[in-house]
């Protein structure tokens, strides 16, 4: 039983590490590289906001500020994490999806506030346009790029042949497409109906072959320790 991890590159070598500490292998093959881009440095006031749905936003914008007495909002407890990490002092999760953080934020922020949102070139959803509307003023900030794998690695397909690989974690719709894209170009469909596929939202479904897999399930929560937990109760 092998365990495939798709994640960008640190955060799937930090995954496996969580796995191995349960008993459960795994192998890492990054489908999606992020790739830092250069921005202006933002003027942030403690009076203005921090809105992020990616951690690799966070860090890059940190990078390119001082200013930690500023309230950040994140989508998930992870990033949360990252942000305490990085000396912001009043972080809020939403502990769940972009629309959740949308929601925290108007329960919060009073109209009007200047929010800072730093992000990748794509977003699955349109943060900058809902906080617009709701009245709220968004700067937002592209501080990377994502760029797609090619290919799988020679390693992972011998994995894949051998039928060593038991499950498949997704954790983005981009990531299950570009999964489904190399599973074609591969021409590995003979070799994957053993496998059970978790996905970390019922938003990455449709980007999936359905009859190929032995199951696709979702985690109860948008979030790693929900995803985990799914993982376990399959095995």
């Amino acid at each position: 039983m092998t365990v495939l991890i798709t994640r960008p590159e640190r955060d799937a070598r930090q995954l496996q590490k969580i796995l191995e500490d349960k008993g459960i292998a795994s192998i890492c093959e990054p489908l999606l590289h992020m790739q830092p881009l250069d921005f202006a440095a933002p003027s942030v006031s403690a009076q203005d906001a921090i809105a992020v749905t990616s951690r690799h936003a966070l860090e890059g914008v940190a990078a390119h500020t001082h200013t930690r007495d500023v309230p950040v909002f994140t989508v998930g407890d992870q990033t949360a994490e990252t942000a305490r990490a990085l000396g912001f002092t009043m972080v809020h999760s939403a502990a769940g999806r972009a629309q959740d953080l949308e929601v925290l934020i108007a329960q919060i922020l009073p109209l009007d506030t200047r929010i800072h949102y730093p992000r990748g070139e794509e977003v699955a959803y349109d943060l900058e346009g809902a906080l617009t509307r709701r009245g709220y003023r968004v700067m937002p900030i592209i501080t990377y790029r994502v760029e797609e794998s090619a290919e799988f690695s020679p390693e992972t397909l011998q994995h894949f042949t051998s039928k060593d690989i038991t499950h498949v974690l997704l954790y983005s719709s981009k990531t299950a497409r570009v999964f489904s894209r190399l599973i074609e170009q591969h021409t590995l469909s003979e070799s994957v109906s053993h496998i059970k596929i978790l996905c970390l939202s019922d938003s990455m479904i449709g980007c999936l072959q359905s009859k190929l897999w032995k199951t696709i399930e979702v985690a109860a929560h948008p979030d790693q320790d929900s995803l985990i937990a799914r993982l376990q109760a399959s095995l």
